[in-house]
């Protein structure tokens, strides 16, 4: 299977259901399969190649979503940027990546000059979301006019790049295909338990593996509906998961932190919220205690994984209460061991490294 694929496959499955609320903007299956697909076209038409990299750098909203897929279909290898990046960061990782075009909501244009004073060639600006127009919108009307073909594809094609980094050096670019992408969608639907009654509510950056590949990628797999949250804000969620019946949601565990300290919370704000999932830190005893004890009606499922491989382990909602301090076990098709400095296999109960 390919990336576009998936998408493919629940717009076939069910083309009126819903699929994308973004504010006043909605989209069904149907509508949202097609639109990928004139995105798509349009970019092939205006002379974006196969294997070129075209950068992303926007909060959650349905354009990303778009272009997520579009993109795949296109044969483009999508390069996933940070809205937090500096203009420094930002010049080293377009660099890095070769983008030739870039894709950027238009109050992070100034982020783009920024780079620009750093004396990298500057990609083109397809701007998002501004004043003047929507880029990605004229091109999608390209598109719908033209009919471009889309090239062939293969699993082993390139898919996208993921910026990831720890506390020291400069971001690496993660680079995955769409077999690999695929492999962590079908994992994560047949582990995160989402089905297509679920409203989830994307609420990690896009940018980032874990919110576009891993939760966003699954929702739409399942069939589900995807509600983009467009920042991080506590009380903006609680509004989100109160306005669209929210069932599911991703964070890491301070957003957790946030929404259980925030002055607006009320646990029947969200009593439709049956699926909490978190990653990225662990979960402290306290913090999983107060979880429980507010929204009892929910699972928390703790998940375990890396930029360059997606989903590694996940522990699942039997192993919530003991024992704690672990992240379960490896999900379905992956594999993992723990090793010594030598590459040799450690018995149960050994610390090393994780393969």
């Amino acid at each position: 299977m390919l990336i576009g694929d998936i998408l493919a496959r629940s717009a076939r499955a069910a083309p009126g259901a819903p699929a994308l609320i973004d504010g006043d903007a909605r989209m069904t299956y149907g509508e949202f399969d097609v639109a990928c697909t004139r995105l798509a076209q349009g970019l092939v038409a205006a002379g974006f190649a196969k294997g070129m990299r075209l950068g992303a750098m926007m909060t959650n909203r349905i354009e990303y979503a778009l272009l997520f897929f579009a993109a795949a279909r296109a044969g483009l290898v999508l390069a996933n940027l940070s809205t937090r990046s500096g203009g420094r960061d930002l010049a080293y990782m377009i660099g890095k990546a070769g983008i030739r075009a870039l894709a950027i909501q238009h109050d992070l244009l100034p982020r783009l000059a920024a780079a620009r004073e750093q004396g990298i060639a500057a990609p083109e600006a397809i701007v998002v979301g501004g004043p003047d127009g929507d880029g990605l919108a004229a091109l999608a009307a390209r598109g719908a006019r033209g009919g471009a073909a889309l090239p062939a594809r293969d699993p082993e094609d390139l898919l996208s790049l993921n910026f990831t980094g720890g506390t020291t050096g400069r971001p690496k670019a993660g680079a995955v295909t769409h077999r690999a992408r695929v492999a962590s969608i079908e994992a994560g639907r047949a582990l995160l338990g989402l089905d297509a009654d679920d409203v989830s509510v994307v609420a990690t950056p896009m940018f980032h593996t874990v919110g576009l590949h891993v939760w966003f990628g699954a929702t739409i797999g399942a069939g589900a509906c995807a509600v983009p949250l467009a920042g991080w804000d506590a009380e903006r969620f609680m509004r989100l998961a109160e306005r669209h019946r929210a069932t599911a949601a991703l964070f890491v565990p301070t957003q957790i932190s946030d929404i259980l300290r925030s002055p607006a919370f009320l646990p029947e704000r969200l009593a439709t919220l049956r699926k909490i999932h978190f990653a990225g830190a662990p979960m402290h005893g306290p913090l999983l205690d107060r979880l429980q004890a507010e929204l009892p009606w929910a699972q928390p499922v703790e998940h375990y994984g890396q930029s360059e491989t997606g989903p590694i382990a996940l522990r699942p909602p039997e192993w919530n209460v003991a024992p704690r301090g672990t992240v379960g076990r490896a999900v379905a098709g992956g594999e993992l061991r723990i090793v010594d400095r030598e590459g040799r296999a450690l018995p149960p109960g050994a610390i090393g490294e994780v393969l």
